[in-house]
């Protein structure tokens, strides 16, 4: 969605999407094996940050479902992230990464 209208338009179906990541996303109910599935988080992340790029007004839709996630993300020591008290995957670069710059961009908002 490489335009205001395209953003716009997946923004108004987050509500559903969000809903499709179901219980991967939050960090005190994932099981381990959740946290292991990458790609979905990878996924979310990544929509959730090229999301906030383009539609300030959509951070309070945002911000709930993925600062969870990028909070054990980023708190997570040598790649390891916590979730439930347990050590689990490995975070990779790339997700770490965009949850750094999913929260540059919502803070640009947030000053």
């Amino acid at each position: 969605f490489a335009s205001d209208a395209g953003a716009a338009a997946v923004l108004e179906q987050f509500p559903r999407l969000a809903g499709r990541f179901g219980g991967a996303l939050d960090p005190e109910t994932t099981p381990r094996r959740e946290w292991e599935r990458a790609a979905l988080l990878e996924a979310a992340v990544v929509l959730c940050m090229n999301l906030a790029a383009m539609r300030p007004d959509g951070h309070q839709l945002l911000i709930p479902l993925i600062e969870p996630v990028c909070l054990a993300v980023l708190r997570s020591d040598r790649g390891e992230a916590d979730v439930g008290g347990e050590a689990a995957a490995a975070v990779s670069d790339r997700l770490r990464g965009n949850a750094i710059t999913f929260l540059a961009n919502v803070s640009l908002d947030l000053s």
